[in-house]
């Protein structure tokens, strides 16, 4: 056995020693280069970062456990319940056949609209997000029919604003300031610009938000 292949052998026993006195603690996803000298080394390091293929943003917020605000995300569509059923977790947008209707990273995006210039804890900002992302939904009938699966989701992008992303953040914005200014009345507001529309309205309007 060559020099190389030797050092080789002793970190991999010396990797397989530190995964058996961890286990069932951590989990490690182990790669062993050959040391090939520095051109090869370097060779290697632009070619992974050249070539890697990177998550797309949903998928990197579904994993992503260190990052607040990706926490924050995972938790109000696992607590809304509109949205975890119309959310893809996995598509940074959403396909046209797709039965769902908003892409994670749409939902964080308009959530960090929301927050933004909040400054209080993950544990803070949480319920506030939750409140406001379901009292938006309950005024929204043509998503609940979505969810029901009364009306395909598909349909909803194809003839409303409402079903795409950018309206999800503009909402997102409108909250923001009415958690500022009008933070004693605004579910009443929101209700009451529910209730102004009106499910009928908006399947009559071309283009109407709800």
């Amino acid at each position: 056995m060559d020099g190389q292949h030797k050092r080789a052998a002793i970190a991999m026993a010396r990797s397989q020693e530190y995964i058996k006195k961890r286990k069932g603690t951590l989990g490690l996803c182990l790669t062993l280069f050959v040391d090939a000298g520095l051109e090869r080394a370097q060779q290697r390091f632009a070619n992974l970062n050249r070539f890697a293929v990177r998550p797309n943003n949903s998928l990197g917020l579904l994993y992503d456990h260190r990052d607040e605000l990706a926490n924050l995300t995972r938790a109000v569509v696992r607590d809304v319940v509109l949205f975890h059923k119309l959310a893809d977790g996995e598509k940074t947008s959403v396909a046209g056949g797709s039965n769902k209707l908003f892409a994670l990273a749409s939902i964080h995006a308009a959530t960090k609209t929301l927050l933004a210039g909040f400054s209080g804890s993950f544990e803070t900002a949480r319920p506030i997000a939750v409140e406001f992302w379901t009292e938006v939904t309950r005024v929204m009938p043509l998503w609940n029919e979505g969810g029901l699966g009364k009306v395909r989701a598909a349909e909803l992008r194809e003839k409303y604003v409402h079903g795409h992303a950018v309206a999800l953040e503009a909402l997102g914005r409108a909250g923001n300031a009415l958690l500022r200014e009008r933070r004693e009345d605004w579910k009443s507001l929101l209700a009451a610009s529910g209730r102004s529309t009106g499910p009928a309205r908006a399947r009559a309007g071309r283009g109407a938000l709800w």
